[in-house]
């Protein structure tokens, strides 16, 4: 439902295929960066950006 396609200073630009799933990621997107920099080590991500594909 979703991809990461690239980071791009620092935001992570996120493809998904439905925009409710947009929806979902935009409301956990302070989870969701909070997730992707523990995992990286540090303060790597600071934004989301994501595109809906249809």
């Amino acid at each position: 439902h979703c991809v990461l396609e690239s980071v791009r200073n620092q935001v992570l630009v996120i493809s998904v295929d439905d925009p409710a799933i947009a929806d979902h990621l935009k409301w956990s997107r302070t989870e969701l960066l909070g997730a992707a920099n523990a995992l990286s080590g540090g303060e790597n991500f600071t934004d989301l950006k994501l595109k809906v594909q249809r």
